[in-house]
C-alpha cells in the first residue's frame, strides 16, 4: 500500500474521538483526536487485523459526528447536485458516505508508528471556515503533508471537516472527478443503484 493511501486511510481514521471535543477550536480537536486514535491502535492494533468488521463498526460510531455530511456529498456530486431530487441527494450522500467508511475502516490496521503535528488554525474573516496544516511523520519516510478543511455548518457551533488534502490533492476533488465520469456514462440513478448494491468502489489512483 503507498505512502499517500495509507495517509488518507489514517487522517480519515484519526479524526476518531469524544463527541465533546466537536465544538472545541479545530487545531485542539485534531490534535486530541489524532492522540486518541493513535492510542487505540497501538492497544488494539491485532484485534482489528483479525476482525474487519470491528473497524468499520468504530469508523460509524465515531468517525461520522465529525463530517459535514451534506458539504461533502455537494463537493462530490458538484453540478450533478442541483438537478438531482432531493431524494436522489440523500441517498447519495448516504451511500456515499458508507462508502467512505467501509474504505477508510481498512486503514485502522496500517498503523506503522506515525505521529501527526499540527500548527494553529488558520481562519476565515467570519469564522466560518478553518484549515488546519499538519504533516504525518513516518519511521520509513517523508514526512506527509495534511490540510485538514473545517467549516461550521448553518445553525451549527460545531466544526465539521469537509475535505483533507494530501500533498496538495484534494480527497473530496478525486472522488468528484469518479463519480462525475461514472454519472456522464451511466446517469445518476443508476450510479445511485449500484452503490445501494456495492458495486461500486472508490478509486485511489488519484490519491497515490
Amino acid at each position: 500500500m503507498n505512502t499517500l493511501f495509507k495517509a488518507f486511510l489514517l487522517l480519515m481514521a484519526s479524526m476518531m474521538a469524544s463527541i465533546t471535543l466537536a465544538a472545541t477550536e479545530p487545531k485542539q480537536m485534531l490534535q486530541s483526536a489524532a492522540d486518541n486514535i493513535i492510542s487505540y491502535l497501538k492497544e488494539n492494533q491485532s484485534k482489528l487485523a483479525e476482525n474487519p468488521q470491528l473497524s468499520v463498526d468504530l469508523v460509524k460510531k465515531e468517525l461520522v459526528p465529525y463530517i459535514d455530511q451534506e458539504a461533502l456529498g455537494r463537493r462530490v456530486l458538484a453540478k450533478e447536485w442541483r438537478t438531482a431530487t432531493p431524494q436522489q441527494q440523500q441517498q447519495f450522500v448516504e451511500l456515499f458516505v458508507d462508502l467512505v467508511i467501509d474504505t477508510y475502516a481498512k486503514g485502522l490496521a496500517q498503523y506503522n508508528n506515525q505521529t501527526f503535528e499540527f500548527e494553529d488554525t488558520e481562519y476565515n474573516d467570519k469564522m466560518t471556515l478553518a484549515r488546519v496544516k499538519s504533516q504525518m511523520n513516518q519511521t520509513d519516510g517523508e514526512p506527509v503533508k495534511i490540510d485538514y478543511l473545517l467549516k461550521k455548518p448553518k445553525g451549527l457551533d460545531e466544526w465539521r471537516v469537509v475535505d483533507v488534502r494530501i500533498e496538495g490533492i484534494s480527497m473530496a476533488n478525486s472522488y468528484k472527478n469518479q463519480f462525475a465520469q461514472q454519472i456522464q456514462n451511466e446517469g445518476l440513478q443508476s450510479v445511485l443503484d449500484k452503490l445501494a448494491k456495492k458495486e461500486i468502489t472508490l478509486d485511489q489512483t488519484n490519491a497515490n
